[in-house]
């Protein structure tokens, strides 16, 4: 009975994030992309750019070497912080 529901929940998310993501891009409503949103908070922001590096490496820490999801997005987050206090200090 729950397998029914994953193809109706899971694809109802597919469409509701096209929707709402192609909307944003062709103007039709007043929020931009989501990517759009993410770029602008990342050069305003450099611990939320740090923090979405951090999460890209832990998930790749994890995909590659099957660790536990929360120690590889700690290990991600603390190379993403390791590397810009590296790059801001960097003569």
């Amino acid at each position: 009975m729950m397998r029914n529901w994953n193809y109706v929940v899971w694809p109802g998310w597919i469409l509701l994030f096209l929707a709402l993501e192609l909307s944003g891009l062709w103007g039709l409503t007043p929020w931009t992309t989501l990517s759009e949103f993410s770029w602008k908070l990342e050069s305003e922001h450099w611990l939320i750019h740090a923090m979405f590096f951090g999460f890209l490496i832990g998930l790749c820490i994890h995909i590659v070497f099957k660790g536990p999801m929360w120690s590889t997005q700690l290990l991600g987050l603390v190379i993403a912080l390791g590397a810009h206090l590296v790059n801001r200090n960097w003569p």
